[in-house]
């Protein structure tokens, strides 16, 4: 057992430790130097690292078109969002969605915007048809007569046809799996 002394504790203490630590193991040198490269360049690592963070999570991609009468296509975050929505008149920021689920096709002249969605991207099984009709003020009312729904292709072509939209060309295409 080692002996300490009483009088001068410190260099006691100093003495053991040369005695009996680690011989040479961990010198100030070899600490300092890997620590002030550390610190000469923290505020680049954190940087970096701050940028890494807020643009991995907080910074979602987005896209949007405009279509007639100030309704958009478009998406955020991932492509299998994509819906027919209007914006709201005091936040630009924000909008209506009009047609949800994700719009894969998409037709329109100067008055109608004709479109063609999935349930959810990918899921093929499952088609709806609409013809939305932007003259007017849309209303969210169930009695809304601005947009018709149909879940039956043909029934929508003669909709088209019995409007007179026949020529309309469904001009914006997407992949119907996005993923």
């Amino acid at each position: 057992m080692a002996e300490f002394s009483t009088e001068n504790s410190y260099l006691s203490t100093i003495a053991w430790f040369s005695r009996n630590g680690p011989s040479g193991q961990f010198h100030n040198e070899t600490i300092a130097q890997p620590l002030a490269i550390i610190m000469k360049y923290s505020n680049f690592i954190l940087s970096i690292g701050l940028l890494i963070i807020l643009f991995s999570c907080g910074l979602g991609e987005s896209e949007e078109e405009v279509l007639i009468n100030g309704y958009y296509i478009g998406w955020y975050d991932t492509e299998a969002n994509r819906n027919i929505y209007i914006k709201d008149t005091l936040n630009p920021n924000f909008g209506q969605v009009i047609i949800s689920g994700y719009v894969y096709s998409v037709g329109f002249d100067n008055r109608y915007i004709l479109a063609k969605s999935l349930p959810s991207a990918g899921n093929t099984d499952f088609k709806t048809y609409y013809i939305l009709d932007t003259e007017g003020e849309y209303n969210t009312s169930d009695d809304n007569n601005n947009l018709q729904t149909f879940f039956k292709e043909d029934k929508f072509n003669a909709e088209i046809i019995k409007r007179g939209l026949d020529k309309v060309e469904f001009s914006k295409n997407y992949t119907l799996n996005p993923y």
